[in-house]
């Protein structure tokens, strides 16, 4: 996927929908000759469907969400978008996408969604009150859900394939519990940080879990927690002012 040198929500409503529109508007920017140029050999396209703002790759035919141009309660993130008679499979939400949006609760997902990754900051400081993780994700990125103080539920599946939570990531948002899915590896600094009505961290004896790492769980409310045969790293202060932290289990074949 092409990232523009300039945040692409910064955008206006107004330039349009196609590559045309989007480039005569980045004539009179301060970035005109080198993102235009970006556009013209990177077949780049910026298009909206449903209230969503999608940045399209023409060759890979694929799509990420990069905003939206007004707040429903609930948004829907589609498995594919059809534009010209072509399909995108959406494959990611970019950067920023939904940062600081007020009125958005709910986030939803097809049930085929083929959906990699939540970008850093997708969410930052938003209002979403739930959501639910596609199977097919795979990168939750640094401070992708940070500070979403009404964050109180995330439903991660058993078969999910997510590969690593990034710094922040969760930072301060207030669900009760969350599953460590098997196929995650890294849970980075400070994800978690701050999750003060975090009690539940449900991590199963068949994790691939690799590292924790410094102050991911600091300032929870943790009670207990299971170290699984492949932790091989507790970074410091990992678990640092989790005062209701009273009982670790420690797999036998760790």
């Amino acid at each position: 996927m092409v990232i523009l040198n300039i945040e692409i929500s910064e955008i206006d409503d107004n330039i349009g929908n196609t590559a045309e529109e989007l480039s005569l508007w980045l004539d009179n920017s301060l970035y005109s000759r080198r993102s235009k140029k970006m556009i013209e050999n990177h077949n780049y396209n910026n298009i909206i469907q449903d209230c969503l703002r999608y940045s399209i790759n023409e060759i890979q035919k694929t799509a990420e969400v990069v905003g939206c141009i007004f707040e429903k309660t609930t948004i829907i993130i589609p498995n594919k978008i059809n534009h010209e008679s072509h399909d995108y499979t959406v494959i990611g939400i970019y950067k920023k996408a939904f940062k600081k949006t007020q009125n958005i609760k709910t986030i939803q997902f097809s049930v085929d969604s083929e959906l990699i990754t939540i970008g850093e900051r997708a969410f930052y400081h938003s209002q979403i009150e739930c959501i639910s993780i596609p199977v097919n994700l795979q990168e939750i990125h640094e401070e992708a859900f940070f500070y979403c103080e009404k964050l109180h539920e995330i439903n991660i599946p058993f078969n999910s394939k997510l590969k690593f939570f990034g710094q922040n990531a969760f930072f301060g948002c207030p669900f009760e519990s969350i599953n460590i899915p098997s196929s995650l590896i890294k849970i980075d600094k400070r994800a978690f940080y701050f999750c003060y009505k975090l009690k539940q961290v449900d991590i199963k004896n068949d994790s691939n879990l690799q590292i924790i790492e410094k102050e991911a769980f600091a300032y929870s409310s943790i009670e207990s927690i299971s170290i699984s045969a492949n932790i091989k790293e507790l970074k410091e202060g990992c678990f640092k002012e989790t005062s209701k932290l009273n009982k670790i289990n420690v797999s036998p074949y760790n």
